[in-house]
């Protein structure tokens, strides 16, 4: 990973003492275009920080590891987050465009910046066995968030987070509601646990929803939300 002229590994940024290098530096962190649905920046006009991960018109891709952690060192995003001290949106921790054949498993995935996952214009992702504990004062940090994708399999995940765990997204064109612009179709969830969360499971869109189905879930003190037409739809099941 690149900062400025410099150029930096996972076991170096570690090393760093309380983000001074990357606090020093935020200025130098690299710009990219917005998504081509979107069209500009989802929170604030113009580019957005790159990701800490990323990858762009990829085939068989895979990420695993024995339960290793990648640390996107989030605390310093967070911080300046709150002080509306940064004039982008954040980047991901991992974020995979126009990509095929993506198996992510057997990894942990520590203090995004801001989304955890976010597979986009993917085919045939499956993500396994991932662990990603988010602090719940987070900002954002949602952990799985495929967006305009298909065939995409989310299965023996454990995920904590501020916002949405699992969050099945359909683009954006600048309404106010986020991720919602098209039809969301063929989604199966079954044998989850969903505990004291708003968002164990989402689907977001402002077009149809066909095909949703839920089977054998566990939910316990837990909204089960539905974005439709502007509109949230929650089904609390207890």
């Amino acid at each position: 990973m690149a900062y400025g002229d410099r150029v930096t590994t996972f076991e170096d940024s570690e090393k760093e003492s309380e983000y001074g290098y990357v606090r020093k530096d935020m200025k130098h962190w690299p710009l990219i275009a917005p998504l081509s649905s979107y069209g500009r920046g989802r929170d604030e006009p113009g580019p957005r920080y790159n990701n800490f991960i990323g990858g762009s018109n990829l085939t068989d891709v895979i990420i695993t590891g024995k339960n290793g952690t990648i640390n996107g060192q989030g605390q310093v995003w967070w911080d300046k987050f709150h002080a509306k001290e940064l004039k982008f949106i954040r980047g991901h921790l991992l974020e995979l465009l126009y990509s095929d054949n993506i198996i992510i498993s057997n990894v942990t995935f520590v203090n995004a910046p801001y989304w955890n996952l976010h597979p986009t214009y993917c085919t045939n992702v499956t993500i396994s066995g991932v662990t990603i504990p988010a602090p719940v004062n987070s900002p954002n940090t949602d952990g799985i968030g495929p967006e305009s994708s298909s065939r995409v399999k989310v299965e023996d995940c454990y995920i904590i987070s501020s916002d949405d765990c699992v969050a099945v997204k359909s683009g954006w064109d600048e309404y106010d509601i986020s991720e919602m612009s098209d039809d969301i179709c063929d989604v199966r969830a079954e044998d989850s646990v969903a505990i004291n969360t708003e968002s164990g499971i989402r689907v977001k869109t402002l077009g149809a929803i066909a095909g949703v189905l839920l089977s054998n879930e566990l939910v316990a003190a837990a909204l089960f939300t539905h974005a439709i037409n502007h509109k949230q739809i929650r089904m609390l099941s207890l």
